[in-house]
């Protein structure tokens, strides 16, 4: 497995793990984890755009694309819940 994708897994799984532990006793699950995504997924894309500066762009790339995912998805939870 290419390392992009080994850090787009974990982030994923860290975020999904976090999500279950914030929200444990929240009635509003989706609005909890839409803005626990979004919020991850800001710092992800924001640590993707300083590993660009490195010489190895794969861990950019990891964290530019979980960044954007888990963005994406914390967009479509909120709205999902929102409706």
């Amino acid at each position: 497995m290419k390392l992009p994708l080994k850090i787009v897994m974990i982030n994923l799984g860290l975020a999904l793990i976090f999500g279950f532990l914030m929200n444990g006793q929240n009635n509003h699950k989706a609005e909890g984890f839409g803005i626990f995504f979004l919020e991850y997924g800001i710092i992800a894309f924001i640590i993707g755009l300083f590993a660009l500066v490195s010489t190895d762009k794969r861990f950019a790339q990891g964290f530019l694309l979980s960044g954007g995912l888990l963005f994406l998805m914390g967009v479509v939870t909120c709205g999902a819940s929102v409706s």
